[in-house]
């Protein structure tokens, strides 16, 4: 899932998933449009600023991100978070994913997981930055 997001931060596939349709397995993607994806990561920065994700937000950082609930017909549903960071310069730097299981909802329970390794990767970079 990981490897997923971050190729969506960085609008290329290095690892291309297989998808099939019907018994016709394939690595090819359609081509998604500049509008399309500029549409889809609005979304995402939006779950992130005012969606079911605002517990990710951090002052200054651009996170975008979409949480999730997998059902579980064994006990509670696993939550889930996926999201990405990018830098001042719109590049992708982290890209994660986190799944509680029987966690309930992804806003509940993975966010404040995520938020706290982005706080911490967000922390090293600073530090990295004043040492030069």
């Amino acid at each position: 899932m990981k490897t997923t997001w971050r190729a969506t931060a960085d609008a290329t596939l290095t690892d291309v998933p297989m998808t099939a349709v019907g018994d016709t397995w394939s690595a090819e993607l359609p081509a998604v449009s500049d509008g399309t994806w500029n549409l889809v990561e609005e979304g995402l920065r939006r779950v992130v600023e005012e969606g079911t994700a605002t517990g990710a937000r951090i002052s200054g950082a651009r996170i975008y991100g979409k949480t999730g609930t997998a059902q579980n017909p064994h006990g509670n549903d696993h939550a889930l978070f996926a999201c990405y960071l990018r830098d001042d310069t719109g590049r992708a730097r982290i890209a994660l994913a986190v799944i509680i299981e029987q966690g309930g909802h992804g806003g509940a329970a993975a966010v404040p997981v995520a938020r706290l390794v982005l706080e911490e990767y967000l922390r090293e970079m600073e530090e990295e930055k004043r040492a030069g």
